[in-house]
């Protein structure tokens, strides 16, 4: 368990963290998690301040890193006990947190295009699948029912366990991303920038509560 009071911590100018290890507790539901599972927040001048990467300067306080759990900590006063200070909470911070973590992940995707351990194209990423070569694969929330169908088929043709699949990313988030045009299907080659991806995303999807994600660990 970290030292101090787990629900908040202080990062000095050098970015260096006074309280110890890596649990904290949510200043809402006051359950202790690893910091993974949370995110942290800080006092701007012009109000809370979300700090997804744990770096930002200055008392921090932990929130379970789920929209409704951000909500509660606006309405009921939570921010201002814990950081100690009387600061304005925007009645938008849910949705600024997750449009962060969405931006984040799409970040993640294109830099992973960018490494070249992307491919697109149904015929490309259904002959992946059952060569087993993906770690991940990403499907248009707008694509057509029938090719999600397809898609589905040669997940299971590929074996067990099937890579995880996300689907809540439209086509045009997809190819702005990745710089491709109509990108309806994506598969990550296994590798180390495939796992952030998958880690990224499945942060975004637990934060909405679910259902974009499926498969081992969604």
């Amino acid at each position: 368990m970290p030292d101090l009071d787990s629900e908040t911590d202080s990062i000095d100018a050098k970015g260096r963290n006074k309280v110890r290890g890596h649990e904290r507790r949510c200043i809402v539901t006051r359950r202790a998690f690893n910091t993974e599972d949370l995110i942290r927040f800080v006092a701007g001048p012009d109000g809370v301040v979300p700090d997804l990467k744990a770096r930002l300067p200055g008392r921090g306080a932990w929130v379970k890193a789920n929209a409704e759990t951000v909500r509660d900590a606006g309405r009921k006063g939570h921010f201002a006990r814990a950081l100690k200070t009387r600061v304005k909470v925007s009645p938008d911070l849910d949705r600024t947190v997750g449009a962060l973590l969405e931006t984040s992940a799409l970040n993640g995707l294109g830099m992973a295009g960018g490494q070249g351990v992307v491919e697109t194209g149904f015929s490309k990423v259904d002959a992946g699948l059952r060569a087993r070569r993906y770690a991940l694969v990403l499907f248009a929330s707008d694509g057509a029912g029938g090719s999600r169908a397809k898609l589905l088929a040669g997940m299971r043709a590929g074996g067990d366990p099937a890579p995880p699949l996300y689907c809540g990313f439209t086509s045009d988030q997809m190819s702005l991303a990745l710089g491709r045009a109509n990108v309806i299907h994506a598969g990550l080659v296994s590798s180390g920038m495939a796992a952030a991806v998958t880690k990224a995303l499945r942060r975004l999807d637990e934060y909405w509560s679910g259902g974009a994600m499926s498969g081992p660990g969604a």
